[in-house]
């Protein structure tokens, strides 16, 4: 039997953001409309894949490749808050396929018309919550000189530990603002063309995600509860039993079971088989008084 779906993913671990010294790494599209059809924010960045196999073009030992990866929503949001030149970056992703211009050493290749040249490429989407690792050691450089960082920012015993992570908790919630052209630690592209409409973006973040889920605990209705009716036959007070009959008399059950029987306690009575009639009480047969059973 054929199959008619198929199915491609991989993983990649220790793989670096990369990106020229000065310049964002991360290139960021935010939600918008094409011809009325809704579109999330995404963001696309190159990563660096080393390896200790091979050797480069200059003849050295190792080799280092290149892949285009892309997130999108609330996930990519997350990524331009973080990930920033160097960062590492551990991920499952799924390969797809796309049709770009083709580049020699930064340099558009033409067709002898002097179209660009059009070749199929390859990228990996980002399918699941990727782990970030450890900052460059130039990043975190260049942000302690900045004043984006710290000094201290990795003693645990100093005040600036405290004040680090007081700062990832504020950058995790950013929101991206119409019309910037910078979010986190991503260009963004405006969004340019007939029929593009640029639309205002659902809050992403933990404070978001918090505040989403509060609201919906208290728009949740919940339904009123009833008067409280006391059973027509309590429990006398100090007692602890759960008999169902408790405080009934004996002739206030039999009228009960009458009820629900359709039948009274003398009914009862004059119906059941005895012994002394014949009857088995066992086995319901008839028998002699007196007779010996045959079995």
């Amino acid at each position: 039997m054929g199959r008619s779906k198929s199915w491609f993913t991989g993983s990649c671990a220790g793989v670096r953001v990369a990106g020229k010294d000065g310049d964002l790494g991360l290139t960021y599209l935010p939600a918008h409309t094409l011809n009325g059809k809704p579109y999330n924010q995404r963001v696309t960045f190159t990563v660096y894949v080393n390896s200790t196999s091979g050797t480069k073009p200059d003849g050295s030992p190792g080799r280092s490749d290149q892949f285009q990866f892309v997130a999108y929503g609330a996930q990519a949001d997350a990524i331009c808050r973080c990930l920033s030149n160097g960062k590492a970056l551990d991920a499952i992703v799924k390969p797809h396929s796309y049709l770009g211009r083709s580049f020699n050493n930064g340099v558009m290749r033409l067709e002898a018309d002097g179209t660009p040249v059009i070749v199929r490429k390859v990228g990996f989407q980002i399918v699941d919550s990727p782990i970030y690792g450890e900052d460059s050691q130039k990043t975190i450089d260049q942000e302690i000189a900045t004043g984006r960082r710290p000094v201290n920012w990795n003693v645990a015993a100093h005040p600036d530990s405290a004040t680090w992570t007081q700062m990832l908790k504020d950058r995790s919630n950013v929101q991206y603002v119409l019309g910037s052209t910078v979010f986190g630690y991503a260009r963004v592209l405006p969004l340019t063309g007939a029929g593009v409409v640029q639309v205002a973006q659902t809050p992403t973040g933990p404070a978001a995600r918090v505040a989403r889920m509060t609201a919906k605990a208290a728009n949740t209705s919940q339904p009123a509860a009833g008067a409280y009716v006391p059973p027509a036959n309590p429990v006398p007070a100090g007692s602890t039993t759960t008999n169902p009959f408790a405080g009934m008399t004996t002739e206030q059950i039999a009228s009960l079971v009458a009820q629900i029987t359709g039948k009274s306690r003398a009914e009862d009575e004059t119906t059941q088989p005895t012994t002394a009639q014949g009857v088995d009480p066992k086995t319901g047969f008839t028998e002699a008084a007196g007779a010996p059973r045959a079995f």
